[in-house]
Order: structure tokens, then C-alpha cells, then sequence
């Protein structure tokens, strides 16, 4: 007969696609008996986060909010904006959150601003992200 596969996720296909370091294992079972094997999967390239040069928070849906993308799984420590004075305009840890151009409920100038970004990336290692960002109105 057909073998018969379980992988530790418990999908039964005949191949997995995996896409973060892990140690996988599968079981291929026929009617002479069943074999267990496994591999560890190690990245040899961490993947870089995007931050964007620009935003444009004018409500048009597009570019509106200044966030990080390319996170994953990567954890985010810190993400702080700061304006020309030095004064942080915005602060978050959550990964799903940006800055909308917002400060004290009102409109941020035009220009540039200062971002700072710790994540602690898959290999465990922090890592920081400093630029500016340019808010357009």
C-alpha cells in the first residue's frame, strides 16, 4: 500500500513547508511498519525588517501609517519616533501597531522625524534600527 506520513504539526501530506527555524520530524508508516525521522532547521539568513523613508497619513488608505513590516516573528522591544526637538511623539511594543502622524490628538507637522527601533530577532539577538522617516502632508 501507500505510506502514510504524520508530521509533528499533524498535517499527513507527503512534504511540509516550513518557514522558521525548528526541529521538524516525520513519521512514514506502510503495511511493513512505520520509520521516524527528523531535521533541524537553522537560518543562516535572518530577515531584515522594512521601515519606510515616508509616510503620507491623509486618510487615503495608502502609506497613511508609519510601521515596520517584514517582522517575522522577530520580537519587537521597542519602537520609538521622535521629532526635531527630541520629544518622543510616539511609542509602542506591540509589532501591529504604527504611528498614524498623530501627537497630543493633533496633526503632526511635516518633516522629518527620528525612529528607533529594538527587536530581538530570530537568533535571539537584539537588534537596533535608528533613521528618520519623512511625515508628508
Amino acid at each position: 500500500g501507500y505510506p502514510q506520513y504524520e508530521w509533528q504539526d499533524g498535517s499527513t501530506q507527503p512534504t511540509m513547508t516550513v518557514s522558521m527555524p525548528d526541529l521538524y520530524w516525520v513519521k512514514v508508516s506502510n503495511e511493513c511498519g512505520s520509520v521516524s525521522d527528523s531535521i533541524k532547521v537553522t537560518m543562516n539568513c535572518l530577515p531584515r525588517i522594512f521601515i519606510s523613508s515616508a509616510f503620507t497619513p491623509n486618510g487615503d488608505g495608502m502609506n497613511d501609517i508609519f510601521r515596520i513590516l517584514n517582522v517575522h516573528g522577530q520580537k519587537l522591544i521597542m519602537f520609538n519616533v521622535y521629532n526635531r526637538w527630541g520629544q518622543m511623539v510616539f511609542h509602542t511594543t506591540n509589532i501591529s501597531q504604527g504611528w498614524d502622524g498623530m501627537y497630543n490628538g493633533m496633526p503632526a507637522e511635516q518633516g522629518a522625524y527620528i525612529y528607533l527601533v529594538k527587536i530581538i530577532n530570530l537568533a535571539g539577538k537584539q537588534k537596533v534600527y535608528k533613521g528618520s522617516v519623512l511625515l508628508i502632508r
